[in-house]
């Protein structure tokens, strides 16, 4: 590992008094309820498997993002994963699957159904909803990862990536579905097309998006390009392009979709079922047919 690894200044996270402007939309800092101290983060390393876990839902990008980066971490024992949708996800280098919870972790469920998923939880209550800084602070009680997220001599240009991701693609898709007003819509739409174009320009250059390995920007971005083909672009007012409409960004999030825990972690139905009946604006009652994934095989 080249250089030293600091979380207070790779991990990007929007100023506090940003707001959307809309209802719903990405976990803002000043909604964060709980945040991971450095020393519950050692704790959480250092002590005993189990002994605090990650719960999430499939139907969000964060909590598939949360569960991705531990997995690649190789945190998966160490922090049990568990969806509130399909249980326990195990894994090793190579394979993925998803077990029951048991009686610890269900009980430990229901602390976390007091809050925002996803959620760091222990035995006595949630140790963080934020969605910013906690992998970062993890991370940097980490000596050693299978797979570094946030490799120190990239940390300028993965914040930057991912100050792009949030406020051109997470937030702007939202704002893109939710404004009520034509030329903010349109404002947002724009940032979302310029940002893939980007995209797929800066994917061209290499495997990833800044090198040959996966970091937190890519995760980030994998989550929300996954669901952008399926939900944004059909029901957030995006529907002039689609991921498939850039070739080399299309191929990167197929790539992205081989691995095993990309793949295991998406969850179409989950998905689907989640924007449509779990947005009020959305909801009609009906949810909508697919979508496979041929588009990315």
């Amino acid at each position: 590992m080249n250089g030293r690894f600091d979380s207070s200044t790779t991990a990007f996270e929007p100023p506090e008094d940003y707001r959307l402007g809309i209802r719903g939309g990405p976990l803002l800092p000043s909604a964060v309820r709980a945040r991971l101290s450095p020393a519950i983060a050692r704790d959480i390393i250092t002590g005993e498997p189990g002994q605090f876990a990650l719960f999430y839902s499939d139907v969000a990008p964060t909590g598939q993002r949360f569960a991705i980066a531990l997995a690649l971490a190789g945190l998966a024992e160490q922090i049990p994963i568990i969806s509130v949708q399909r249980g326990r996800l195990r894994a090793t280098s190579d394979v993925a699957w998803w077990e029951p919870v048991d009686e610890a972790d269900a009980s430990r469920g229901m602390l976390a159904s007091s809050t925002r998923l996803p959620a760091l939880v222990g035995h006595a209550g949630v140790v963080s909803n934020d969605p910013y800084r906690t992998l970062a602070i993890l991370r940097d009680e980490l000596t050693d990862v299978p797979i570094d997220l946030y490799p120190p001599d990239l940390a300028p240009q993965q914040r930057a990536w991912t100050e792009r991701i949030f406020f051109d693609l997470h937030a702007a898709v939202y704002r893109a579905g939710f404004v009520t007003d034509q030329h903010e819509y349109e404002t947002e739409v724009t940032r979302v097309e310029h940002l893939l174009s980007d995209l797929d320009h800066q994917v061209q250059k290499s495997e990833y998006l800044l090198g040959n390995g996966p970091t937190d920007a890519d995760v980030w971005l994998f989550t929300l390009l996954i669901r952008f083909d399926v939900v944004y672009a059909p029901s957030f007012r995006l529907h002039r392009y689609r991921v498939r409409d850039f070739p080399s960004l299309h191929d990167y999030v197929r790539r992205l979709y081989r691995s095993p825990i990309f793949r295991i972690t998406t969850d179409f139905d989950a998905i689907t079922r989640g924007y449509h009946l779990g947005i009020p604006i959305l909801n009609r009652g009906i949810v909508p047919v697919g979508p496979d994934d041929l588009f990315l095989r």
